[in-house]
């Protein structure tokens, strides 16, 4: 099997869904942790670690939604922003972490980002696979 396949194949599209929505209930968990955000600084700015976290996730989402590029990008970029919402909602009621918009509009622009570099990418490359 061509590894490109496990992004791309159909076969594996709801895995890539559900490893997005496992990927955030991890972020929300382990966000949550006194002292882990703290730790996991060390190595990156909270931009890089947003940016980085939330494109992860698009890209699964957008592999992981069926349909045109258009509509998989709209709804990843929907639901992206959403997640970022909740995410910054939730730090809001911890006591050593903060909610900032900042944050959340680094997310959503990874979720931009991401689904404007799948729509363009993608199409070139399943055509490189299908032909012989």
């Amino acid at each position: 099997m061509n590894p490109t396949s496990l992004f791309i194949d159909e076969h594996f599209r709801k895995h890539r869904f559900w490893l997005a929505i496992f990927l955030y209930m991890a972020v929300l968990v382990f966000g949550s942790i006194p002292g882990a955000r703290g730790e996991v600084g060390e190595y990156a700015t909270g931009l890089v670690l947003h940016f980085v976290t939330y494109a992860a996730i698009a890209f699964l989402l957008f592999t992981g939604f069926q349909g045109e590029s258009a509509f998989k990008g709209t709804r990843t970029v929907i639901l992206i922003a959403m997640m970022g919402a909740l995410d910054e909602y939730v730090q809001s009621f911890l006591p050593y972490r903060r909610a900032a918009i900042g944050d959340w509009s680094v997310d959503a622009s990874a979720g931009i980002v991401m689904s404007a570099l799948l729509s363009a990418i993608l199409p070139v490359i399943r055509r490189r696979v299908a032909a012989p």
